[in-house]
């Protein structure tokens, strides 16, 4: 008769020592953060750490939430998930916490400082003014380097050809000035594989290493990097802090165990990237005595061209003045201000190219060329890899410049423009189409405030052989404040690319508005890292997928006009449907977009919800038009030769 009792006060006193142990849980909820200073527009990482009793606790991303305490300053790409992004918007402080339940996190203060981290250069040759065929295995052909004391090594003949180093068999090492006491040093070398057929060497790597040596590991102390391109690549080689207290960089071509020939330089640079900011460099408007000799510049004696003049910036509710990120920072204004009998009118490649690297040179400080000045090229004619001799157009190292086609006649057939540490820069009215890979319609790398506006780009659409052409317009290695408006881009496998590496890269700043994108297959376009804002834009039949959205870049997607873009697929990356927006192929995160009033015509997907918000800090209410008229003034305004521009 007793025995149900006594069972009843075991498990009653079982129960209560259960509840006992529970309410002797202690949970914590700590951020751990890449970073408690950043710059105005960076990103950082904040990761919610949830421990109970000491241990880490695992939860769901929907049991963690975010608060700020002050979004004008700063704001987060979610308000849940154990990790965020946190991008910073403007100077000031903000603290921010996170919750698991009700335990909240300590806050934690993030400080933004006004100015983005810009590179301190240590070091710069470009084999320049060394005379071809010259030898600087002689110490007599040294003082025409950049850097005529840097050599501390060669190990034999080293000639240089039109102002490209050949590495040979050969190994050399240079001082850097300032290396051993970098925070963040990275090598940037531009650099090609030709075994002298314009074929590649097989498996040919640079070794760079930290003395004048073959003894490992020195020899390879920063790595061996393989090198496949027989035109030039920018190889970008983060150093190994272990190995630069000796100020010394060597370097060698190696194929396995073996030296080989094959490798060419172009440039060599040594950079700081750890949160420099040079002094701001004052634009010179003004221009050279017009009586001084100019390569580049027009004979006086000619009868002098009618230049064109500059379209209207509003035909009913087309705007077509400057808008978006390329009006912010001092805005875009290309060579505004050029003399007027240093225009140029030119026809062929092969002096369009010589008349940028003149600029060039006046830029690095070569008399010899005279003083830099605002430059507007106008082309009348069509640039070919035949009458240019060069694989490409570069623009490099220069600022204050126009490339504007006159009427139809300024066509790029077959060869691209490369924008290399450019700025101030204007593209307007050219037909860029056909341009092999491994180069692009125009690629932009390292450069900033510019602006790409009413050209038309194509290839063909080769989705068997996607490699055949590359990407129309690339945006790569930090490049920011551009605006790309009013363009035709259609008739290629991948279409544009912002953010060519899922390795951090500083965070970049485009617009896109008014542009036509069709019959492509993906990439429309492809955004890694960035703030970007996209309206008004026209994109049609598109094959794959369109705005692909990856490491933790935010894109506005503001009254746009999609129509049969995406093939329904579902990606096995991410199950995500491939359509308009999204995150597919392979990076190992994913972006966010806020969506704002688009049209969505015979999509896989017809509605999404937004995951962000983005801060636009530009006017562009006078640009803006509903995706209805969008669609109906890109028709008739988009491209070269554009209505607008008669």
């Amino acid at each position: 008769m007793h025995k149900p009792l006594l069972l009843l006060l075991i498990l009653s006193v079982t129960l209560s020592g259960c509840l006992s142990t529970a309410a002797s849980k202690t949970v914590n909820v700590t951020i751990e953060a890449a970073a408690t200073t950043v710059s105005a527009g960076e990103s950082i990482s904040l990761t919610a750490a949830i421990t109970e009793n000491g241990m880490a606790l695992v939860v769901d991303d929907h049991q963690v939430s975010w608060e700020l305490s002050n979004t004008s300053v700063a704001e987060l790409s979610s308000p849940t998930g154990r990790q965020v992004t946190l991008t910073a918007l403007t100077g000031g402080s903000v603290s921010v916490t996170a919750s698991f339940g009700k335990t909240k996190s300590k806050a934690l203060t993030i400080t933004i400082t006004e100015t983005l981290p810009e590179e301190n250069v240590l070091f710069l040759e470009t084999f320049d003014n060394v005379p071809n065929g010259d030898n600087i295995k002689d110490e007599s052909v040294r003082s025409n380097l950049d850097n005529p004391d840097s050599i501390v090594g060669i190990s034999g003949t080293m000639r240089v050809t039109n102002g490209v180093l050949e590495m040979d068999s050969q190994r050399f090492a240079l001082e850097i000035p300032g290396l051993a006491e970098a925070a963040n040093p990275v090598l940037r070398i531009t650099i090609k594989n030709d075994n002298g057929s314009g074929s590649i060497v097989t498996n040919l790597k640079l070794a760079v290493g930290s003395e004048f040596t073959t003894s490992r590991p020195a020899f390879t102390a920063h790595g061996e990097h393989l090198v496949t391109n027989s035109d030039f690549q920018v190889l970008e080689i983060e150093l190994n802090k272990d190995y630069i207290q000796t100020g010394i960089l060597n370097f060698r071509g190696m194929a396995g165990d073996k030296s080989t020939a094959g490798l060419f330089v172009d440039e060599i640079k040594v950079v700081d990237i750890a949160g420099y900011q040079p002094p701001d460099e004052p634009s010179d408007p003004g221009s050279s005595d017009p009586g001084d000799p100019d390569p580049g510049g027009q004979d006086p004696d000619e009868p002098y061209p009618n230049i064109p003049t500059d379209p209207p910036p509003v035909i009913d509710d087309a705007y077509f003045g400057l808008v978006g990120w390329a009006a912010e920072k001092g805005g875009t204004t290309g060579g505004e201000g050029c003399p007027e009998n240093k225009i140029l009118f030119i026809n062929n490649g092969r002096d369009l190219y010589d008349a940028l690297y003149e600029n060039e040179r006046r830029h690095k400080g070569d008399k010899k060329y005279g003083d830099p000045y605002p430059l507007i090229i106008y082309i009348t004619g069509k640039i070919t890899k035949a009458n240019t001799g060069e694989d490409k157009i570069d623009l490099k190292d220069q600022k204050n410049v126009s490339i504007i086609g006159v009427d139809d006649l300024g066509e790029f057939d077959g060869i691209g423009i490369k924008l290399t540490r450019a700025e101030n820069i204007i593209i307007r009215n050219l037909t860029i189409h056909h341009v092999r890979a491994p180069e692009d319609g125009i690629e932009i790398v390292e450069s900033k405030n510019v602006w790409i506006d009413r050209n038309t780009f194509y290839n063909e659409l080769l989705i068997d052989d996607k490699d055949y052409y590359d990407g129309l317009l690339d945006i790569k290695s930090g490049s920011k404040y551009v605006t790309v408006s009013w363009n035709k881009f259609y008739n290629n496998a991948k279409g544009l690319l912002l953010g060519h590496t899922d390795s951090p890269d500083y965070a970049t700043k485009i617009t896109y508005h008014h542009n036509h994108f069709y019959n492509l297959y993906s990439r429309v376009p492809l955004i890694r890292y960035a703030q970007v804002h996209m309206f008004n834009n026209l994109i049609e039949d598109i094959k794959g997928s369109a705005i692909n959205v990856r490491m933790g870049a935010k894109v506005r997607v503001e009254n746009n006009y999609f129509d049969s873009v995406g093939s329904g697929k579902v990606d096995s990356h991410a199950n995500q449907v491939e359509g308009p927006i999204g995150w597919w192929y392979r990076s190992p995160q994913t972006g966010y977009w806020e969506v704002i009033d688009n049209i969505f015509v015979d999509c896989p997907v017809l509605d999404y919800e937004s995951t962000t918000t983005v801060s636009i800090p530009y006017d562009y209410g006078m640009a803006l038009n509903t995706a209805e008229r969008a669609r109906e003034l890109v028709l008739m305004y988009a491209g070269a030769g554009s209505l607008s521009l008669e």
